[in-house]
C-alpha cells in the first residue's frame, strides 16, 4: 500500500534539475541517509501548466513500519513522502498562495505566509522545533512548550492584531490595530487567560488600563 501511495504522488511532479534550485545543505543532509530513497527539488502543475507547488521532497522508508511487518514474518515497507526546507504554493492565476519553511534541522523555525488572490499578505506564523528532526512525519515534536508567533493582516494589507502562543495558548502581549495602523487594544494573556488590557485613542495615547476578570 506505501508503494501505492508514493507512485500516485510522484506522477503529479515533475523534477527540476536547475542548479539555481538546490539546496546543498538539504541534499546532503537526506542524500546519505540509507533509509532514503528520493531527494529532489518537485515542482507541480495545475492543468492549465500554470505552477502549482514547488519545494524539496524526500521519500523515506518507514524503519518502525518495517521493523513491525518482520516481527509477523513478513517483508512488507513503507515509503514515507513528506517536505523539507522552503515551499512555494501559488493560486490558478499565478499569485503566490503561501511561503513555507518546514525545518529539518535542530533550532530551525518553521514559518508559513499566506496571500490572497491579489497576492496581499493576510496570516503569517512561525514556531519553533522542540526536538531533533527525525524524518518521519508521524514523529511528535516533544514535550517541550511549543512557542507559536501569529500575525494577521486586513485586506488592504495593513496588519490587523499580532501576539504569540505557547503550547496553542494566547501568551504575553497580543496588539490590535486599526485600519490606518494606529494601535487600538494590547490585551496581555497567561496560559490563555487574560490579565491585563489596554486600550488606546486614535492618537496612540493609553486611555484606559484594566485588570482582566473574563478570562478567555
Amino acid at each position: 500500500m506505501g508503494h501505492l501511495i508514493t507512485c500516485s504522488v510522484i506522477l503529479l511532479i515533475c523534477v527540476l534539475s536547475s542548479s539555481a534550485q538546490i539546496d546543498s545543505a538539504i541534499y546532503m543532509k537526506f542524500a546519505s541517509d540509507p533509509s532514503v530513497i528520493y531527494t529532489g527539488y518537485v515542482k507541480t502543475l495545475y492543468k492549465n501548466a500554470h505552477t502549482k507547488g514547488e519545494g524539496w521532497m524526500i521519500k523515506q522508508l518507514d524503519d518502525d513500519f518495517e521493523q513491525v511487518m518482520k516481527d509477523k514474518g513478513t517483508d512488507q515497507v513503507s515509503v514515507i513522502v513528506y517536505k523539507v526546507g522552503e515551499w512555494k504554493e501559488y493560486y490558478k492565476n499565478g499569485k503566490i498562495k503561501r511561503k513555507m519553511y518546514i525545518p529539518f534541522e535542530v533550532g530551525q523555525k518553521r514559518t508559513e505566509m499566506n496571500y490572497n488572490r491579489k497576492g496581499m499578505p493576510i496570516y503569517e506564523f512561525t514556531f519553533e522545533q522542540s526536538e531533533e528532526f527525525r524524518g518521519k512525519v508521524k514523529k511528535k515534536w516533544g514535550k517541550k512548550k511549543l512557542q507559536t508567533f501569529s500575525k494577521k493582516w486586513y485586506k488592504h494589507g495593513k496588519v490587523w492584531h499580532e501576539g504569540a502562543f505557547v503550547d496553542s495558548k494566547k501568551d504575553g502581549s497580543w496588539n490590535f490595530y486599526r485600519k490606518n495602523e494606529t494601535l487600538k487594544e494590547s490585551i496581555f494573556y497567561v496560559d490563555g487567560k487574560k490579565t491585563f488590557i489596554i486600550k488606546y485613542d486614535k492618537a496612540g495615547k493609553a486611555i484606559n488600563k484594566m485588570p482582566s476578570h473574563s478570562g478567555q
